[in-house]
């Protein structure tokens, strides 16, 4: 893949059966799961209320992009890029993430880009993967403040899981770290230059741990960002008029969160509605329901992901064209010609 104005060579194009294994698991996922679903039992009607939420769902997840921009740019430094450069990445690592393997796909999109700002390729990484950390972090802070809040859910889940599992999961689970295997021997000849990434990486975080400040408002925005998609699930679920109880989603969004972040399908298609059926099934939500409700926020995200897209084709990931504009100023003693 090249990016487009990054200045890096071309990478060597990338093997399809690569893409066609992603994409058979992810729909081969969501073939099962449709295969067990009565839909028939779909009591999701679209109203007006729906389509509030829908748009109101979409400007919140662009909202997150945006706040985790800034996050990128706290976490960079002094010297960061603009942030509406970093946002313009953002959005631009939402497209790729849909045809990458989920996040991951738009974090090494975002990491590639930076380099234009950031010569250090090593820090370059190390920003893009901090920035995942205290993402992470957030999502763990959520979980342990809901089952904190509600301590059973996650016996009441494990119960639950204990029977509906059915054997095809470990099957797939297998092909999953069969996929993973794969893709580390490919990789294998780019393991000498781990070191200087890691190198950089432990640099970038050396630097963020000396400055307190820092740190905590990059985890402050790390918490503001994963409570607007605790959000975006809220505002779908209420228009869609689910009994999805809020707090519960301080611990069921972490956990379908990290589930579609296994890079196994491509946006993490078919695992995060598995996960939803299962978690949503103990309020009583019928599969159909929530593998529409799933669906839709797949949706929103789209539309989102494809704004990115659309700025990519119009401007790359060229800097230049987000740099502020320099200021006219005479010359030194003389006045306007």
């Amino acid at each position: 893949m090249t990016v487009a104005g990054s200045g890096e060579p071309p990478a060597r194009p990338r093997r399809p059966w690569q893409f066609w294994l992603r994409l058979t698991l992810g729909l081969g996922f969501l073939a099962i799961i449709l295969a067990r679903v009565d839909l028939s039992a779909l009591t999701i009607r679209w109203t007006q209320r729906a389509s509030i939420g829908v748009a109101l769902a979409i400007l919140l997840l662009a909202s997150a992009q945006a706040l985790s921009a800034w996050r990128w740019k706290v976490l960079i430094g002094a010297d960061a890029p603009p942030w509406r450069y970093l946002y313009r990445l953002y959005l631009a690592g939402a497209f790729f993430s849909l045809f990458l393997p989920t996040s991951v796909g738009g974090d090494a999109v975002r990491a590639v880009a930076v380099t234009q700002a950031i010569p250090d390729t090593g820090r370059a990484v190390g920003s893009v993967l901090l920035d995942r950390i205290v993402g992470m972090l957030a999502l763990v802070i959520y979980t342990l403040l809901g089952l904190a809040v509600l301590p059973g859910l996650m016996t009441s889940l494990g119960t639950r899981l204990q029977w509906k599992l059915p054997p095809w999961v470990l099957v797939l689970a297998l092909l999953g770290l069969l996929l993973v295997a794969l893709a580390a021997y490919r990789w294998r000849s780019r393991l000498g230059k781990l070191g200087t990434v890691l190198q950089g990486i432990w640099s970038s975080l050396q630097t963020l741990l000396r400055d307190p400040t820092r740190c905590a408002a990059a985890l402050a925005l790390g918490l503001v960002v994963q409570a607007v998609y605790i959000g975006v699930w809220y505002t779908l679920s209420s228009a869609l008029a689910l009994p999805v109880p809020g707090l519960a989603l301080l611990i069921m969004v972490p956990i379908v969160s990290l589930s579609a972040m296994a890079p196994v399908t491509f946006s993490g298609i078919g695992i995060r509605e598995g996960v939803w059926v299962l978690l949503l099934g103990q309020f009583g939500i019928v599969a159909a329901d929530a593998l529409g409700f799933s669906l839709l926020y797949f949706a929103c995200w789209i539309v989102v992901a494809g704004f990115g897209g659309v700025l990519f084709a119009v401007k790359g990931t060229r800097l230049a064209d987000d740099r502020p504009p320099v200021a006219l100023t005479n010359e030194a003693g003389s006045g306007p010609s």
